[in-house]
């Protein structure tokens, strides 16, 4: 698991609507919400896989609670949510948050796709331009292919 998040997922999108509407919000207490929450974005932050090593302790310092006694306190109430889910490798994680990270990917991938193809037909028109302004200078024609 990463300290720090890639650039491009720096930014973890919350989804107020969702999250004040799900169960998890209306039947967790203050700290419990904001223990769940801080667990989903350390969760974020844990790529690639978005998942939490279910330690105590470590849990703890993720919650950000200020014992470990007020992290047992919550603890129950946070995973109590059907979001999170403990898998055979002794790990947390969140569904939401998994879904949401995997989409950002996509996303970014496709952001990466699109910025390959504008900055391939940019290269093009350069050349372009720059055949054009060679054959200016020289008193000539430029030839252009047919199919480029």
């Amino acid at each position: 698991m990463a300290d720090e998040p890639v650039s491009y997922l720096a930014i973890q999108p919350w989804d107020i609507e969702r999250w004040q509407n799900s169960r998890a919000y209306r039947r967790m207490g203050l700290a419990a919400q904001g223990a769940y929450r801080n667990l989903c974005d350390a969760a974020w932050k844990a790529q690639p896989a978005c998942e939490l090593a279910d330690d105590d302790r470590e849990l703890w310092r993720l919650a950000n609670a200020r014992s470990i006694d007020e992290w047992q306190a919550v603890k129950a109430e946070v995973f109590l949510s059907d979001a999170w889910a403990l898998t055979d490798r002794g790990t947390w994680v969140h569904e939401v948050v998994l879904e949401t990270w995997e989409e950002s990917l996509r996303r970014h991938a496709g952001a990466v796709r699109a910025g390959r193809i504008a900055g391939k037909a940019s290269a093009r028109a350069r050349r372009a331009l720059s055949q054009l302004k060679t054959a200016k200078q020289h008193g000539t024609t430029v030839e252009r292919p047919l199919n480029d």
